[in-house]
Formats: structure tokens, C-alpha cells, sequence
């Protein structure tokens, strides 16, 4: 072939001052100031284009022995790119061009040469009409030339900038290009040589070829620091070409002749190999297996893999032992170093997997980086018109808003991925990180310990003989001045005493900052000397060498034992298996002292007392009912501490858990299987099995001194878990909670009917705790009573009880509440309608000790769990019950009757004007409400359901500081309305409503489920009920039944208040008529005469068991008159037509007779209620008909 220079032209830069003379040595101002060509400059300066060209030590994945691995290898940056300019355009070619399917990579190591070779159409072999020289000389041997310069053109290929293959050119001693353009019938042949200073004259002839085109180089090794193509660089070569193949489906893709099959993106992802492809089964910790069971494992390693939309491939591998990697592709170019495209899909992984974590481990505080050094991520994405950091390309720069599409991963994908193993690394580190702060709160022995306030400390603590001495912990400060009484008889040398404040904290579920706040938890390690992660085997290593657990005998008082207990086998197991460091004193929770010999029995647990009370006269006895610790007189505290020693039970490590629970072990310590059965929240599953078999019978003798930890959890704990679902957990029947029941009961007692029955709440929980036996502090009696009374948004639809002053504000979700001794209340205005008096009589009312209380439920007249709603989390159980619209239930309930077809209820409620839309089956979306008053100001008239008005303000201070959203508000609240006006940044208004965001953005929706309604039923059962009307149909089987029940005994009682008038009216008629002579006769002989005249004996009311004659015997002496005989005739007459009535009026018009009788008092209160509520609505409310 012919070859032609290219002249470098150049020129001289002239200086308006004359040179100056310089030193021998010194460089000339031609040497000093320099002008190079473009090409000069390239070679000059080549890692301005091409990156650096010496070899450079790196880490790369290369393609080795049929796998992709990770190496450490010496390769020129810049040898690599000029390939990859080559290698890419082929692949943009595939993009613009569908008949371009093949390409073959060919790599000459004897030569030194690399050939790239692509079919499709060829390029333009024509002769540019600007420039005078074909097209493929133009774009291969031109500087600056490319069909990339459009940006307003959208384009998903590598190129640029202009440079790309023209620095192959450059940087090659020889470049052959070839190709045929079948559509003008060319074929066109140039060389370059000499870095592209050389070329020789294109050649251009005739074909008839299908087209191609065909690039072979002979990079400038010695511009490398080179003589040959080494191992290193091929393999780094060879996998750049596999890189193609994997990111292009449906091309061909050969190299060196041999087809490669990884022709997906997941076939690509399975040739890399990493470190380890096993993970151990359990990772073991101090004191506990911290492997997420509760997770069914992805196996460690293997690719989660998702292709979203034709743009983007992503796979994931979990593989903790090679920290964060990616590997990653934009348009086939390699970004090595990732950029906004690997964030864009990462970041968005790493948020959906904490918010998983973070519901599961709410405990666990994890920075993205923790999830992400875990992961290894593989991205193959399309993006429009790509900018990178470098003419390297090795990271992408373009913003996530302008690729042209987003990524967005299945939910299943995510889910895949956090049952992968990748939360037990997490959770790892972070019990590493915890176990080191809290050091920090460490005890030590020491003989003295300062700081603590209540602490009694003993004489011998921290001293060497430690070992002898008991620490006392007692359930509050009443307990403390029980013990320190009782501590007379023993002395203070050995026994130090400290009061505990209510409840301890569940260690087992805390997070560290819950546990570096906890004064309790601290004080507890600084009084023993207990030091974190440290593993005791001899109790004369701490303060004190035993606890005692000084607690009230009650339930209450199993649960404050076993929170210790938790407390320290979470953290310290050795120490449980200490037999006598962990102890308790029981004392009794029931006295009966017999009434003539004073001799008094103890009970130490209620099942005993109820044992004894069935087979003893209680009458002749006087029982009194211990509260707690602090009702024991300083002689009963002495006469507990007598003999302490022998007294205490020790709980020991060991015995098979099985034996008291079906509930299949996971762990085969079982002091640990009944731990973490007892108190972690995971095995809340479990846990309702372990309570389906509850049985109050099942307890421990106190005679019993030596008890295993599970035998404690087991016929203890239990106990307190059983009582904990009956408090949290109301009944279908009444919608009650005991306290609840109890509060009602109280409030019908008092006869609390009116206004000017009102008392103080204070009063009311002290009379109800009285004649209600509540056994436990008044103060939950008085936030129940309140909580009855509210009558704000979201909290009762119809208030039980009767708000006379500040029971509470959706300001603050009645936490603002004024004092129980300032405010006052009643029975509700509608109360009396829904519980009726004519059930009072049917009811089951148990007793206390011989004390008539509460019944074991009313019966409303409709269900009023679900008018009011419910919510409580007890142990294995919890529930959430909405509240229903009292119309839409009553409705239903005429439909039950009527057997039509039920209507399907959305949660409602009272005054609140917002909507609530159903998103799913048990799903629904509650809304606020705002208006749109100006270009980027909206005014919030309503908040969900829940969302108190003062947090809401708070967050939109939060919003109005960051200056991201709002940038400002007013407020122009009440108790009762919600005004905010909100003005937010320009544009942002329109852009939420354009992505239909302004809800979520602006916290003005929430979500509400029905999927977790549990109630015990009728037989006191913990029952689950899938929608409202599952509620009601069980609810309207039970009044139905009830009205039966009403109904014959109201026919009983009629009747029998007939017997009594007709056989008054006889005894009348018998006297006037002289059969029954009364004067002057003894009282057996009148008794005579009624039993020969066959008058029956009769109690004295109805139900009543005193039968005699006394309700004829005892009438006046008036009664002997003819207007007594007619008064009680006309009594008859009416008692009989009443008697009529009510047999000829069925159970469900009984019912319905009620029902409507509720919803025209329910339409009289409601309009009453609306006089009450500033309202901006114009005109009075209207009165809805009454259902018939």
C-alpha cells in the first residue's frame, strides 16, 4: 500500500519584550513555551484520556480457568481502555443496528494483535460532503469526531465525547480498519500506522458481501512499558470480552474463535467465584445463638437475580467474608468504580432491608454501611445519554433523575435477600458494639458503693465475706420498709435492701441505648459488682453472693420475679446455674384467722385460698387480702424473716422444659428454652400455644424449696401471662376489659345517672376498688375511667361515661387529661339505652370473698367493642379492633334478623372528617384532609385517625427547619379543630401531586388493619375474628340468646307477682268472709288455717329463697278494705295484660323494640353533640330516619 505523512503543523507564541539573555544551561523561551497538536498532546499527556499507561499493581476480577475471580495483577489503565474503546463500539453497534447479533473478539499473543469484529450494517462508505475524506477515515482517524454530540437526542450508548477508537489509533503502531457497506456495495480498506501519523490511501471496491466491520490494532507496547501482551493483561482482556456476552442477550459473542455462552446477565453473575461459599449454621455469641432463625435461608452465595423493565439487570450475592463489591455496567461500558447508577439500586435495597430489620430488631440501630459491606452487587444498566467522571469511564456521574428510567426491585426480591443470612451479621456486630458500651455501666467488688439512692447497703458487701451476703430487691419503696422492719431480726451485716421501681426493663428485647438510660439496670450491676460478658463461677467474686426476690405474692409479682430472672440469664448465665444465688421469700397473700380460736392460715397463691374456701365455712373465719408487701405489719415483717434462711426457695438450671409445655423446644438448654419462650418477642407464636393449655390449678407449694427455672415459668409465670391477655384483651360479649366491667359496675352501684350525680374520678376508682374488689393500684382505675369518658376523634364513638371537665384532647390523644381529683363524671347520656336495666337481673355476677361484684359480662344491646373499638397487647396475644359507625352495626343487625345479606363495614369515626378508602382484604387507608388555597399553600383541615394534632405540629417544625419541603406554616388549632395553613417550596406542590405523594409526604394518611381482632368469647376463650361482621354474627347468637333468657324471667317474675296478688285478694276475701279469723288468734293457728285453705308459701321477693307466709301475715291493716280487693284487682288485670304482652312479643321484636328506641336517643345526642363542636358547616344537622 501507498502510506502519506500528515503534517503537524505548529507555531510560534511571540513576545512583545525582547528576550532576555540567558544562562548556559537555561531553556529557551521555544523550549519554555510549547504548543502541541492534539495528537502530540494525547501522547504527552495520556492519562488525561486513557489513564495511566505504566503498569500499575491493582485488584482486578479477571477471566481465569473457566471462572471469573479476584486478583491481584500489574496492567496498564491505559492498555485496557484503548481496548475497551474498541471493544464498546461494537457493542453501541448492537444497540443502533438489530441485524448486528455476532461478535468476535480475536487476541494474537505471538502478534501482539486484537481484532474486533462485528456483523450488521457497515459504515457510510461515502465521502463526506463537509470534510472530503470518506466516513470510516473520518470517525477512525479524525480527532473529535463522533454522532454523539446531540444531547437533546436520547441515546443509550458508550460514546461521547469524540475521542474514543481515535486514542486506539493513536496509541496502536498499527490500526487496520475494514468494512463493507452492502447498501452502496463498498468495501473499505485503511491503515493507520506510527499512532495514527500515518495512514495510507483508503481503499474502496466493489463487494457484494453481507456487511461487517472489522478493527485490528498492534497496541504501542513500548509506550506501555511493554514488549508483549502478559498473563495478567490477557486475563483482564478475556473478561472484559465475557463482560459483553453476559450484558447482551441474544448477541454472539466469540473470543479466539469459541463461542461464549454466558449470554445472560444472571449466566454472567454465576462465573464469578468469592472467598467462601459456606456459612457456619449458628453464630454463637457470650450467652446465645444470634442467628435469625426466624428467617428461612437463601443459601449463602447464591445470586438473587432480577431483571426490572427492559433497562436494568441486578444481582445480588450475600457474602460476608469479601466486604461490599461491584461489578457494574452502563450502556456495556465496565464503571469499574461504580457510580450513581450502583447507589441508585443499593440505596434502595439497603432502605427496604432495615425498614424489615427494624420491624423485627426494633433494638438494633444499623447504618446502611453495615447491610452493605455485606453485599455484592451486580449492575447492568441502559442509561440515557451517560456523563462519567473521567474520559475513563470508570464512574458514572449522571444524576438518577436523568437515566430515562428507575429501578425498582420486586418486594419479593427484597424479602429473598433478608432471608439470605444477611441480618445475622448485622445483629452480630452490633451485640459486639453493645457488649463494649456497656462496660461502660459496670460494677466491681468494692466495699462500698456511692450514688445510689434507697440503697441499703450491708455491711459485709464487697468485703471477703461477700459470699455471705443476701441482696433483697423488693417491688417498691412499701416493700423496703417491710424488709428493713423484717431485717431487725436478722441484722444489716449480711442483708442490704434496695427497692425496685415497678417493673424491670425485658433486657432480652432492649436496645443499648435502653439499656445505658435504664437507672435500674445499672444500679443493680454497680450494687452487685456485676461486670458485662464476664462468666462467674464462684459468687465471691461479686458485692453479694445471693438475691432474694422480695415481690407481692400476686401475678404481678411472678412477672417482677421473672424479669430479674431474665435480667440475669440473658447476661450472666453462669450465675443461674449457681444453685442459691438466685432465691425468693414468699409470703402470704391471704390470712383467714377463725373468728373464735384466732388461729390464722396462710395462702401463699389464690389457687390454694379457693381450694380451701370450697370445703370451709368462710363465715367463721376473717380473711384478709394482702395488696402487697406493705400491708404486712412490722410483726408479720419480723415473723418472715425469722428462719430466713430455711424459708427461701432457690431456683436452680436444670429439668426438662418439656414436661410442662407442648410447645416444641428450639434450644436444648432448657433453662433457656423457657426464657426466651417466657420473654422474646419472637416466639410470641409459641407462646399462644403455651397458654391454650393454661390451667390455674397448676401451681407451686410453697413447701417446695428448691425450684427449677423452667418449673418457675412454667406454674408461675404462667399465671401473670394468663391474667396479662384477660386485662389486655376485652370480651366479644361487653367489649370490656375487666377494670372496664368493674367501672360500670361501680358507676350503676353509685347510681351515677345524672348531672347532679356526678362525682370526682378520683372518688368513682376509689368506690369502684372498694365495692368492685379491684385488687390492683387506683391509678389504672382512674385512666381507664377516664379513657371511658373521652370523646375527641379517635377515641369512643359513644363515651360510656359522661366528660364533665378536661378528660383529654386529640391535641394530645387525651394525654392531656387534668387530674383525677378536678374532674368529674357520670353515666353517658346513651349508656343506660345500650346496657339496659332489664338485663341487670339475667346477668352472672361473681363474687369476691363472699362480695357481689361485677358480673362475668354484660350484654349491650349492640356489639359495643365494635362501636368503640379496642386495642391491648397481653402475652402471645394482642388486638386491634377498629370502630364502626353505630348505624351501619344496628343496620346489620336488622339484616341478621330480617336473614339478608350482611353489609360489608368500613372502620368509622365520630367527627372525623377525613376518609377511610380499603386497600385490601382487612386493609385500609385513613386520610386527613387539605385544601389547595394557593400555588404552593395548602390549608390541613382534618389529620388521620391517630395523629394528634401537637406531634403533627412538631413535624412540621422539623420539615420547616430542613427547608426540604416546607418553608413555613401557621397554626390555628383547638382542642377539637385542626387548622394548618402550610406554605411549601416553589413547584413542590405540583411535583407531589404529580408523583401522588403529597399524603404520604405530608404524614397525612396512615394505615389501618382488621387482621388482628382477638376477643375472648362467650366461654372465655381467645378467640380471632377475620372482619366485623364475624364480631357481630357471634355477638347477635349471644344477646338473642340472652333476650330468651330475659324473657322467661320475666315471665317468672310476672307470674309470681300474681301468685302474690291472688292470693292477697283471697286472704282478703277469707278474713271479710269469716273463714280466717285473725283476731285475737296466736300466729300458728292463722298459719293453720292458710295451710288447710292450700295457701302456698312464698318468697318474699322474686328470686328470693325465704319462702313463708310473710307476704300475707305482714299486709297492713288497711289492706282488710274493698278499695285494697279492687286495687289489687286492677293489678292483676295489669300484670296479666303485661304477662300477655311480653308472651306474645318474640326475642328479635324485643330487640328491634330497643334498637329503635337507641337510634332516635343516638339522633337526639348526636345533634346535641354538634352544638357542642365549633363547626364551619353551614345549617342545623339533620336527623336521619329511624330503621323499622
Amino acid at each position: 500500500m501507498k502510506r502519506y505523512k500528515v503534517k503537524l503543523t505548529s507555531f510560534r507564541v511571540c513576545s512583545r519584550m525582547a528576550p532576555k539573555k540567558e544562562a548556559k544551561d537555561a531553556k529557551s523561551i521555544e523550549e519554555k513555551y510549547q504548543k502541541k497538536t492534539p495528537i502530540e498532546h494525547i501522547l504527552t499527556r495520556p492519562d488525561t484520556y486513557i489513564g495511566e499507561v505504566k503498569c500499575q499493581k491493582e485488584t482486578h476480577w479477571v477471566y481465569q480457568d473457566g471462572t471469573i475471580i479476584k486478583k491481584d495483577i500489574e496492567v496498564p489503565p491505559g492498555l485496557i481502555k484503548i481496548f475497551d474503546e474498541i471493544l464498546v463500539n461494537a457493542c453501541d453497534h448492537t444497540k443502533t443496528d438489530k441485524t448486528c447479533d455476532t461478535i468476535k473478539v480475536t487476541i494474537d499473543t505471538s502478534n501482539n494483535e486484537i481484532s474486533v469484529w462485528n456483523n450488521g450494517r457497515g459504515i457510510d462508505v461515502e465521502i463526506h460532503g463537509e470534510h472530503k475524506i470518506y466516513v470510516p477515515e473520518l470517525i477512525f482517524g479524525e480527532l473529535l469526531t463522533s454522532t454523539n454530540y446531540d444531547d437533546n437526542e436520547k441515546r443509550t450508548t458508550g460514546g461521547r465525547n469524540g475521542y474514543g477508537s481515535k486514542l486506539t489509533n493513536i496509541f496502536s503502531t498499527k490500526f487496520l480498519v475494514e468494512t463493507v457497506d452492502s447498501e452502496r456495495k463498498r468495501k473499505f480498506v485503511q491503515e493507520f500506522t506510527n499512532n495514527m501519523s500515518e495512514r495510507t490511501k483508503p481503499k474502496v471496491s466493489s463487494c457484494t458481501n453481507k456487511s461487517y466491520t472489522c478493527i485490528t490494532f498492534s497496541p504501542d507496547l513500548p509506550k506501555f512499558g511493554l514488549d508483549t501482551l502478559t498473563d495478567d493483561i490477557l486475563s483482564l482482556l478475556r473478561r472484559r470480552v465475557y463482560d459483553i456476552a453476559g450484558t447482551h442477550n441474544n448477541i454472539k459473542v466469540y473470543l479466539d474463535d469459541i463461542r461464549l455462552h454466558c449470554n445472560t446477565f444472571n449466566k454472567y453473575i454465576e462465573l464469578y467465584k468469592f472467598k467462601s461459599d459456606i456459612v457456619p449454621d449458628v453464630i454463637e455469641s457470650d450467652n446465645e445463638s444470634v442467628a435469625t432463625d426466624d428467617y428461612n435461608r437463601t443459601p449463602f452465595g447464591e445470586v438473587m437475580y432480577e431483571e426490572v423493565g427492559e433497562r436494568w439487570k441486578v444481582g445480588v450475592i450475600y457474602n460476608p467474608e469479601n466486604g461490599h463489591e461491584s461489578v457494574s455496567f452502563v450502556n456495556s461500558i465496565n464503571t469499574y468504580q461504580g457510580g450513581n447508577h450502583v447507589n441508585h439500586v443499593l440505596d434502595n435495597i439497603v432502605d427496604r432491608l432495615k425498614i424489615i430489620l427494624n420491624k423485627k430488631h426494633k433494638d438494633i440501630n444499623v447504618k446502611p454501611a453495615q447491610l452493605k459491606e455485606n453485599i455484592i452487587i451486580f449492575v447492568d444498566a441502559i442509561i440515557d445519554n451517560p456523563s462519567f467522571t473521567s474520559q475513563t469511564k470508570e464512574t458514572l456521574k449522571t444524576k438518577p433523575s436523568e437515566f430515562g428510567s428507575k429501578c425498582e426491585l420486586s418486594e419479593k426480591f427484597i424479602l429473598r435477600l433478608a432471608k439470605s443470612g444477611i441480618f445475622d451479621q448485622v445483629i452480630i456486630m452490633a451485640k459486639i458494639k453493645e457488649a463494649t458500651i456497656l462496660k461502660k455501666t459496670d460494677g466491681k467488688k468494692t466495699t462500698s458503693v456511692k450514688g445510689i439512692p434507697k440503697l441499703e447497703d450491708a455491711n459485709w458487701a464487697g468485703t471477703r465475706k461477700s459470699n455471705l451476703c443476701y441482696l433483697i430487691l423488693t417491688e417498691g419503696d412499701s416493700a423496703k420498709a417491710m424488709a428493713l422492719s423484717g431485717r431487725e431480726v436478722v441484722g444489716a451485716d449480711r442483708f442490704g435492701v434496695f427497692p425496685l421501681k415497678g417493673k424491670l426493663l425485658n433486657v432480652r428485647e432492649a436496645n443499648t441505648k435502653q439499656l445505658l438510660e435504664n437507672e435500674e439496670i445499672k444500679n443493680i450491676k454497680k450494687i452487685m459488682g456485676l461486670q458485662q460478658g464476664k462468666e462467674y463461677n464462684e459468687i465471691s467474686e461479686l458485692r453479694y453472693g445471693h438475691i432474694i426476690l422480695l415481690t407481692d405474692s400476686d401475678v404481678d409479682g411472678y412477672h417482677i420475679s421473672g424479669l430479674l430472672m431474665n435480667f440475669i440469664h440473658f447476661f450472666w448465665p453462669s450465675l443461674i446455674k449457681i444453685e442459691g444465688f438466685l432465691t425468693s421469700l414468699s409470703t402470704p397473700i391471704i390470712k383467714a384467722t377463725h373468728n373464735r380460736s384466732k388461729n390464722i392460715i396462710p395462702f401463699y397463691n389464690l389457687s390454694d385460698y379457693d381450694d380451701w374456701k370450697s370445703k370451709n365455712n368462710t363465715n367463721e373465719y376473717f380473711i384478709k387480702y394482702y395488696k402487697g408487701l406493705g400491708t404486712s405489719d412490722k410483726t408479720e415483717a419480723k415473723e418472715y424473716f425469722m428462719d430466713i434462711e430455711k424459708k427461701l426457695i432457690k431456683y436452680i438450671d436444670i429439668e426438662d422444659t418439656e414436661k410442662y409445655t407442648k410447645v416444641k423446644p428450639k434450644h436444648h438448654d432448657t433453662t433457656n428454652e423457657a426464657m426466651t419462650l417466657a420473654f422474646e418477642k419472637k416466639r410470641a407464636d409459641d407462646r399462644k400455644v403455651w397458654l391454650m393449655d393454661y390451667d390455674k390449678n397448676k401451681i407451686l407449694s410453697n413447701d417446695q424449696k428448691i425450684v427449677t427455672v423452667p418449673q418457675f415459668i412454667n406454674k408461675s409465670l404462667i399465671h401473670f401471662s394468663f391474667e396479662d391477655n384477660t386485662r389486655s384483651i376485652p370480651s366479644l360479649c361487653d367489649g370490656f376489659k375487666p377494670s372496664q366491667r368493674k367501672i360500670l359496675y361501680g358507676t350503676i352501684l353509685r347510681k351515677l345517672f345524672n348531672k347532679k350525680d356526678e362525682i370526682r374520678v378520683a372518688q368513682l376508682a376509689g368506690f369502684v376498688s372498694d365495692k368492685a374488689c379491684y385488687h390492683h393500684g387506683e391509678a389504672s382505675l382512674q385512666g381507664a375511667i377516664i379513657n371511658m369518658a373521652q370523646d375527641f376523634v379517635g377515641s369512643n364513638n359513644i363515651n360510656i361515661l359522661y366528660p364533665s371537665g378536661q378528660f383529654g384532647s386529640r391535641v394530645n390523644g387525651g394525654k392531656d387529661a387534668a387530674s383525677p381529683r378536678y374532674i368529674h363524671t357520670f353515666l353517658g347520656t346513651l349508656t343506660r339505652y345500650i346496657f339496659r336495666g332489664e338485663d341487670d337481673p339475667i346477668l352472672k355476677y361473681l363474687d369476691d370473698d363472699g362480695t357481689p361484684i361485677e358480673p362475668e359480662w354484660y350484654i349491650p344491646i349492640l356489639p359495643i367493642v365494635l362501636v368503640n373499638g379496642s386495642s391491648g397487647i397481653g402475652t402471645g396475644f394482642s388486638t386491634d379492633i377498629p370502630c364502626y359507625n353505630p348505624k351501619d352495626i344496628i343496620e346489620n343487625i336488622f339484616r341478621k334478623m330480617n336473614n339478608d345479606k350482611l353489609k360489608s363495614m368500613t372502620p368509622w369515626f365520630n367527627k372525623f372528617e377525613g376518609k377511610i378508602d380499603k386497600t385490601g382484604e382487612g386493609e385500609y387507608s385513613v386520610y386527613g384532609k387539605y385544601e389547595k388555597v394557593g400555588d404552593d399553600t395548602i390549608h390541613i383541615t382534618e389529620l388521620p385517625v391517630g395523629t394528634w394534632t401537637s406531634p403533627y405540629k412538631e413535624f412540621l417544625e422539623e420539615q420547616e427547619e430542613k427547608k426540604n419541603m416546607i418553608s413555613a406554616y401557621t397554626s390555628n388549632i383547638t382542642d377539637e379543630k385542626i387548622s394548618f395553613t402550610v406554605n411549601l417550596k416553589t413547584d413542590t406542590l405540583t411535583k407531589l401531586n404529580d408523583n401522588n405523594t403529597i399524603y404520604q409526604k405530608l404524614k397525612l394518611v396512615t394505615k389501618m388493619s382488621t387482621r388482628n381482632m382477638h376477643l375472648y368469647n362467650a366461654e372465655g376463650r381467645i378467640t380471632k375474628y377475620s372482619s366485623p361482621n364475624d364480631i357481630l354474627k357471634e355477638f347477635y347468637d349471644i344477646r338473642l340468646m340472652m333476650y330468651t333468657k330475659r324473657k322467661v324471667y320475666i315471665i317468672d317474675k310476672l307470674t309470681y307477682e300474681l301468685d302474690v296478688l291472688k292470693y292477697k285478694i283471697m286472704f282478703i276475701e277469707y278474713i271479710l268472709d269469716k273463714k280466717i279469723v285473725i283476731e285475737r288468734q296466736k300466729k300458728d293457728a292463722i298459719i293453720k288455717k292458710l295451710i288447710e285453705y292450700d295457701f302456698p308459701q312464698l318468697a318474699s321477693s322474686f328470686k328470693n329463697k325465704d319462702e313463708s307466709y310473710d307476704y300475707l301475715t305482714n299486709m297492713f291493716l288497711f289492706s282488710l278494705t274493698e278499695e285494697k280487693i279492687d286495687e289489687l284487682k286492677k293489678k292483676i288485670k295489669d300484670k296479666q295484660e303485661e304477662l300477655k304482652i311480653v308472651k306474645d312479643t318474640s326475642e328479635i321484636d324485643m330487640w328491634k323494640s330497643e334498637l329503635n328506641e337507641l337510634l332516635s336517643k343516638y339522633e337526639d345526642w348526636m345533634i346535641d353533640q354538634s352544638k357542642k363542636s365549633v363547626t364551619y358547616k353551614k345549617g342545623k344537622p339533620k336527623k336521619n330516619k329511624i330503621i323499622v
